[in-house]
C-alpha cells in the first residue's frame, strides 16, 4: 500500500534544493533553476520513499490533472472526478498495514450509512483514550 505526502520547499536554502534535485529528479523548470522549487511530492511505501522535486506551476497542473482523475465511491459504487469526492480515514488509520481510506461522493457523505460510521468511530475513540488513563 503506497500513500502520498508533499514537502513544501520554498522557503530552503538554494543549496538544499540543489540536494533535493540531484536526489529526486524533477520538472524541466526545476532541472533548469532549483531555486524555483517550491514542493517535492513523495509516493511512500513500507521500503521508504521517491520523490519529484516540482515548481509551483508544474504543482498546480499535477494537483488539476489528479482532480480529474476518476474514483468509485466506496458505499454506493458510482463513478466520479476526483475533485467530487472525499477520503475518509478513522482515527487509528494506518496505511502501511494496508488501511485504504473510504471515498465517498458528497451524496454518500452525508448518508445515514456514513453518519453512523463517523459515530462508531467517535465511539470507538473515546473507549480507547479513556483506557489511557486506568
Amino acid at each position: 500500500m503506497n500513500w502520498f505526502t508533499k514537502s513544501y520547499v520554498s522557503g530552503n536554502s538554494l543549496k538544499r534544493k540543489e540536494e533535493l534535485v540531484t536526489e529526486w529528479g524533477g520538472c524541466e523548470h526545476v532541472e533548469a533553476d532549483p531555486s524555483v522549487m517550491a514542493v517535492v511530492a513523495y509516493e511512500n511505501d513500507s521500503f521508504g520513499r521517491e520523490g519529484y522535486c516540482m515548481c509551483e506551476a508544474c504543482d498546480t497542473a499535477a494537483d488539476a490533472e489528479e482532480g480529474e482523475r476518476e474514483v468509485t465511491c466506496t458505499d454506493c459504487k458510482g463513478t466520479f472526478k476526483q475533485k467530487e469526492t472525499r477520503e475518509w480515514r478513522w482515527y487509528d488509520f494506518y496505511a502501511a498495514q494496508g488501511d485504504e481510506p473510504y471515498v465517498l461522493c458528497e451524496a454518500c457523505r452525508k448518508a445515514e450509512k456514513h453518519i453512523a460510521r463517523v459515530r462508531k468511530d467517535q465511539a470507538d475513540y473515546e473507549k480507547e483514550q479513556s483506557t489511557w488513563g486506568d
